[in-house]
């Protein structure tokens, strides 16, 4: 578990608690953890709240700081920072609002370099997740609607330029900022808008039509 004043294990009896030590480069480099993710390799990523990230040892309880270079200025400040996982156990770092970096586990940093996705130069990216069974990578834009990169032949669709037909590209059209991009069992995309208030959005892929838009 993630908390406020450190990294907590419960293993069924007690709890054992990790904490930043001075002059201990193998303890975390800060208390706030934001979130935790385990891959596909049964890795514990770490990612903390002043925008640091690392793999924690379960075992020899070590934490080992990733570098990530982001190609734009960024602020980890940001609430809307998280790692995301595909179903290819590629790991990705959303500097929400700005841009995703990848993981390459080669060179051991995340990097714009070592993205594959396509997406134009001017966009900011609030959210972006891989639609489940596909190739598609769904990238919501800030304030400008959503796009979606399909790696299994290269194509970029977004609007104005919606190359495979994307009803979800051509309904929510080039406004509006998407987050907590979600797809359930029934394929459907849901997603969070914040006008004033948060308001939640449903799209089935299947039919081409909303279920949910904007709370009603």
């Amino acid at each position: 578990m993630g908390t406020t004043d450190g990294l907590q294990r419960f293993d069924g009896i007690r709890y054992k608690t990790f904490q930043h030590k001075e002059n201990d480069s193998t303890s975390i480099p800060s208390n706030p953890v934001w979130q935790l993710l385990v891959d596909k390799k049964n890795n514990l990523w770490v990612l903390l709240a002043d925008g640091r990230v690392g793999i924690f040892d379960t075992r020899n309880f070590i934490f080992r700081e990733i570098p990530a270079r982001f190609k734009k200025p960024v602020s980890p400040n940001t609430f809307i920072k998280h790692l995301i996982t595909d179903e290819s156990g590629n790991i990705f770092y959303l500097m929400g609002g700005s841009e995703v970096i990848t993981w390459d586990e080669k060179s051991k940093d995340f990097s714009y370099t070592h993205n594959f996705f396509r997406q134009k130069e001017e966009w900011n990216i609030a959210d972006f997740l891989q639609q489940p069974g596909t190739e598609k990578y769904w990238i919501s834009i800030e304030h400008g609607g959503l796009a979606v990169y399909d790696r299994s032949n290269g194509t970029l669709s977004f609007p104005g330029q919606n190359a495979e037909k994307e009803p979800a590209i051509e309904h929510y059209g080039n406004t509006g900022s998407y987050y907590k991009l979600f797809f359930d069992r029934q394929n459907r995309l849901w997603s969070v808008t914040l006008n004033g208030l948060p308001y939640v959005n449903c799209f089935d892929l299947k039919n081409g039509k909303p279920v949910i838009d904007n709370g009603s």
